[in-house]
């Protein structure tokens, strides 16, 4: 809006000053070319500042393309290029040449794919007047609404990343959500189990939020135990150090898992974001407890302690 309201300000001053009468036609030449290159130094010099200042295109260290990226760029190819497709602030720009594309949340319902990532370190939603809402963690109730609605079925969750098709079986997309990727587990002291399932690992895969909202996301590989009714479980996990300490009732994969039949020895990935925003950085111990009672420390030789970060990076 600026930079229009800018371009259509100086076509304006041209003329008025071309229609302005004043002194000879040499002398309103002189005056328009030194207004021209007034305002053309003031814009550059507005941008080069403004640049310096805002713009993240100086942070080279950011520039590097990481396999995520490609897996982005490759999944987002696999969909028909004439299909409609929510995706968010992101993810979209893999999208950009695509007729029908819109920011999520908006349209969902009406599109025929959406695509998430959890793997980002936060997310920019989108309004139905199209602009854009304060940056969410990429756990929010839009994404959680999408899991529950029966409209769309998972098609790809891969890395984090998760491609959503209108119509797809929905049962069929829970069990692809939960599907096991490779990952450096850290296996718990003892067994930890709950409604049926038994805990193989929990991996730190780093802090996720925007300024004051910040969480620890890890994710975690569950076992179903053989012989044991299968039960949606609830974990406890808590992670205290530095005089501090956060607890939190955790529903495995985003409270689906007793929306399919599961059968002995399945594994599934489960994703947590637990929240940090009000822990000091410093040092934590990591610990869980399942409902039946079975708790114990997540450690490695001889103790893990997972570092809460503050939104710095330090």
């Amino acid at each position: 809006v600026l930079f229009v309201s800018l371009v259509m300000g100086i076509s304006n001053l041209k003329r008025f000053l071309e229609n302005s009468g004043k002194g000879s036609p040499l002398d309103a030449l002189a005056e328009r070319i030194f207004t021209e290159k007034a305002l053309s130094v003031l814009l550059v010099a507005a941008s080069v500042v403004c640049a310096l200042k805002w713009s993240k295109a100086l942070n080279f260290a950011d520039w590097r393309v990481e396999p995520h990226h490609r897996l982005v760029d490759a999944v987002v190819g696999e969909i028909p290029e004439s299909a409609s497709l929510s995706a968010h602030f992101f993810v979209a720009p893999h999208a950009a040449h695509r007729e029908d594309l819109y920011l999520f949340p908006d349209n969902v319902g009406e599109v025929q794919y959406v695509v998430y990532d959890l793997d980002l370190p936060y997310n920019r939603l989108m309004s139905h007047a199209s602009q854009f809402n304060p940056p969410v963690v990429p756990l929010n109730e839009p994404l959680i609404s999408l899991f529950a609605d029966r409209r769309y079925g998972v098609v790809a969750s891969r890395d984090g990343l998760v491609v959503f098709e209108k119509g797809a079986d929905y049962e069929r997309g829970i069990r692809i959500l939960a599907k096991t990727q490779p990952g450096t587990f850290t296996p718990p002291l003892s067994d930890v189990t709950s409604g049926g399932w038994r805990l193989l690992g929990v991996e730190r895969a780093g802090i996720v939020g925007y300024r004051e909202d910040r969480f620890l996301h890890l994710i975690m590989n569950w076992e179903r135990t053989p012989g044991d009714p299968a039960e949606a479980p609830e974990i406890t996990f808590t992670v205290a150090g530095e005089g501090r300490e956060k607890t939190v009732v955790h529903e495995p994969l985003f409270g689906l898992l007793g929306r399919v039949e599961w059968k002995a020895e399945e594994r599934i990935r489960d994703d947590l974001f637990l929240p940090v925003a009000d822990l000091p950085g410093g040092e934590y111990l990591l610990s869980l407890q399942g409902e039946d009672g079975t708790s114990a420390s997540v450690r490695n030789d001889p103790v893990v302690r997972f570092e809460i970060e503050d939104y710095s990076g330090r």
